[in-house]
């Protein structure tokens, strides 16, 4: 059964930038780029897009050659203000990103 997803924007603030930059330095450092241009890749890029628990979906970027090899960003509905706010980044493998 397909999930129903309410299109919006996507805000991603200084605290969230900051966040990933730390939490991902060793990945982006290898990859020469910003936290905002990794988060602008993946929104750009994903294969899929997975329901999660309440109000949250998971935006999927996968290596075509290693289904392990996967990024994953969370994004939770702002309801209140009809926004999807960053909530979580998980990067498995920096390839999958040289495979966009």
């Amino acid at each position: 059964k397909a999930a129903r997803i309410s299109a919006a924007d996507i805000l991603i603030n200084d605290n969230h930038i900051t966040h990933i930059a730390n939490d991902h330095k060793k990945e982006l450092e290898a990859l020469h780029i910003s936290a905002i241009d990794y988060v602008t890749m993946i929104v750009q890029r994903y294969d899929e897009i997975r329901k999660n628990q309440g109000n949250s979906i998971l935006l999927v970027k996968t290596n075509p050659n290693k289904a392990n090899d996967t990024i994953t960003i969370e994004l939770v509905l702002n309801i209140k203000y009809k926004f999807w706010e960053i909530k979580f980044v998980q990067l498995f493998c920096p390839k999958v990103l040289t495979n966009c």
